[in-house]
């Protein structure tokens, strides 16, 4: 992993492959190693820039919420740091939150998007508030409940069954326990999100792709700004 400075925040990101560049930005509460199989799997043709976006694996969160404003600009460094230009880029969740916030300030560096499973307009009431009980409940008792119950939602969608203590290990290990980060995230989640990019959409597909599972990938829109 590659560690650099963004403001606050301590960011780490990998390379895997040579060609033109495809930043791939993962979702809650998972880090980049979700997208290692189609980052190996693409690496003989594109050069695949895999960030842990802060608060989550190697990245530490900084000071107070992480917004998607800093997620933009942590972006921004890592690219300046791997001397890329333009680059495409790949969000799943709060990877397409922090896409959309980068678009509006770095259009410019942007050569497409691909936004899965997220979306531009803010959270309802009910799933603000929601979002902000995660963070008081995981600061009052820790991460283990709160991944528990992320576990039993993901794979009980995936395969429909409950998931075994090595999986919700698995997730633990992801956010690294951290219950700060975790709080962190979850309150910015629960911030606006920008729908000016909605005109710009191309295409819209429905699809699952096996190589992301358990995590469904229900759909996925283009962009070609």
């Amino acid at each position: 992993m590659i560690h650099i400075k963004s403001g606050d925040a301590d960011i780490a990101y990998q390379i895997v492959g040579s060609g033109p560049p495809i930043v791939l930005l993962h979702p809650f509460p998972v880090h980049h190693e979700f997208w290692l199989p189609a980052a190996q799997a693409l690496a003989s043709r594109y050069q695949l820039v895999l960030p842990d976006l802060r608060g989550h694996g190697d990245s530490t969160a900084g000071e107070g919420p992480a917004t998607m404003e800093k997620h933009a600009g942590d972006m921004a460094c890592v690219l300046d740091h791997a001397e890329i230009g333009r680059a495409s880029f790949a969000g799943v969740s709060i990877g397409g939150y922090a896409l959309f916030e980068f678009w509006r300030r770095y259009r410019g560096r942007v050569a497409a998007l691909a936004l899965c499973n997220t979306k531009a307009q803010a959270d309802s009431p009910e799933a603000k508030a929601g979002r902000l009980q995660a963070a008081a409940d995981v600061l009052e008792r820790g991460t283990e409940t709160f991944f528990e119950g992320i576990a039993i939602e993901l794979w009980n969608e995936a395969v429909k069954n409950v998931p075994s203590a090595a999986e919700v290990d698995y997730l633990e290990r992801q956010l690294g326990k951290k219950p700060l980060s975790t709080v962190k995230s979850c309150h910015h989640a629960a911030k606006t999100h920008s729908a000016s990019v909605s005109r710009f959409v191309r295409r819209a597909t429905r699809s699952r792709f096996g190589i992301f599972e358990p995590w469904p990938l229900s759909r996925t829109i283009f962009l070609n700004p």
